[in-house]
C-alpha cells in the first residue's frame, strides 16, 4: 500500500490522493460504452511510472493491431465487464473497428485500456467507454490517466465538439472531476444503473 500511496501522489498529486484512490477502486466496474477515433495518435510515446514499470501509452485504430496485441485487449475486457461483473453481455459490438482504441501497455500486458467512438455511433457525438484497469494497476490513478488522454485523443480528433457516454451511476463523482454534468435519470444498462453525462466542447 505504501508504494500504491506513493504511485498515486506522483499521479495525482498530494491534494486528494485519498478520495481519488477511493472513487478509482471501482473504475473496472464501468460497463461497454463509447469512444472512436483515428490514425492521428496511433503511437503516443510518453510514459507514465508505474510501480517499477513505464507505462507504454498508445492510441491505434483496430487494422492496426497485431492479433496478439488485439487479443489482448479483448481478453482484457471479457475479464473486467463480463467475467468480474459477472455480466453475460455481447462486449463485441461491431463498433471496434471505427473507433481509436487508448491502451497503457507494460511489456504484453494490458494495464489500462479505453474505446473512443466517432459522432454518430453511440450518441450523436464523440464518446468514451469500455474504460478499465488491471487488477495490478488498480489504485494507482491509472483509470484518471487513460481518462485524460482518452478526452485529449477525443479533443484532438473532432476539435469544438462536446463528449457524451454512458456511466455507470456510482462513478458519477469520478466523471463529474473530469468535466462531465449528469444529464439523465439513472436508467439500467446490463443491468447495471447508468447514468447519460455530457462534456461541453472546449473552447481554443
Amino acid at each position: 500500500m505504501q508504494v500504491f500511496g506513493q504511485v498515486a501522489g506522483k499521479l495525482l498529486g498530494p491534494m486528494a490522493v485519498e478520495g481519488a484512490i477511493e472513487v478509482l477502486a471501482g473504475l473496472y466496474f464501468q460497463s461497454g460504452q463509447q469512444a472512436d477515433m483515428m490514425h492521428a495518435f496511433t503511437h503516443d510515446s510518453e510514459f507514465v511510472e508505474l510501480m517499477d514499470d513505464p507505462i507504454d501509452w498508445r492510441v491505434e485504430r483496430f487494422e492496426e493491431f497485431s492479433i496478439a496485441r488485439l487479443y489482448a485487449i479483448l481478453a482484457a475486457r471479457v475479464a473486467v465487464f463480463v467475467v468480474e461483473q459477472d455480466c453475460p453481455y455481447q462486449d463485441l459490438d461491431g463498433l471496434d473497428d471505427r473507433g481509436l482504441h487508448v491502451s497503457g501497455w507494460s511489456g504484453g500486458d494490458v494495464l489500462a485500456y479505453a474505446r473512443v467512438l466517432p459522432p454518430g455511433e453511440r450518441f450523436a457525438e464523440p464518446s468514451i467507454g469500455r474504460v478499465l484497469t488491471a487488477r495490478s494497476a488498480r489504485r494507482t490513478g491509472l483509470g484518471r490517466e487513460l481518462m485524460r488522454r482518452s478526452i485529449r485523443t477525443a479533443e484532438t480528433r473532432y476539435p469544438g465538439q462536446a463528449l457524451r457516454i454512458s456511466a455507470q451511476q456510482y462513478l458519477e463523482r469520478f466523471y463529474a472531476e473530469l468535466g462531465f454534468e449528469t444529464v439523465s435519470e439513472p436508467y439500467p444498462e446490463d443491468g447495471i444503473p447508468h447514468v447519460e453525462m455530457f462534456r461541453a466542447a472546449r473552447s481554443e
